[in-house]
């Protein structure tokens, strides 16, 4: 795989990336079943390398998902993982007062109650 200077991440990469993630793969443990580095899958991750077309199909099994799934998340306009990262990003800026306040309401709708 020729690496390139910046690759644009793809709806197809950021789906993958969170394929990856949903099955509980960490990047060494993914780069092993693809017989790649775990340096491999980060640069395509990370716009830094492109993503061989031959791998999707490959990628999406390996990750315990259907073509169909994978078909469906590329066409939406977000991922579920983008509201947690948005969440974490909300939760870095709250003031340290605010954390009890937002811990309990966390625990609260986590526990159904």
């Amino acid at each position: 795989m020729k690496k390139d200077r910046t690759v644009p991440v793809t709806e197809e990469v950021r789906v993958l990336k969170y394929m990856r993630i949903q099955a509980g793969l960490s990047l060494k443990k993914a780069a092993k079943q693809f017989n790649m580095t775990d340096g491999a899958i980060s640069h395509i991750e990370n716009g830094k390398m492109r993503l061989p077309s031959d791998r999707i199909e490959q990628m999406v099994t390996v990750y315990g998902f259907a073509m169909s799934d994978f078909f469906k998340l590329s066409r939406s306009k977000k991922l579920p993982n983008d509201r947690r990262q948005e969440c974490e990003r909300l939760l870095k800026t709250t003031p340290i007062t605010r954390l009890d306040d937002v811990f309990n309401f966390l625990k609260s709708i986590s526990t159904g109650g």
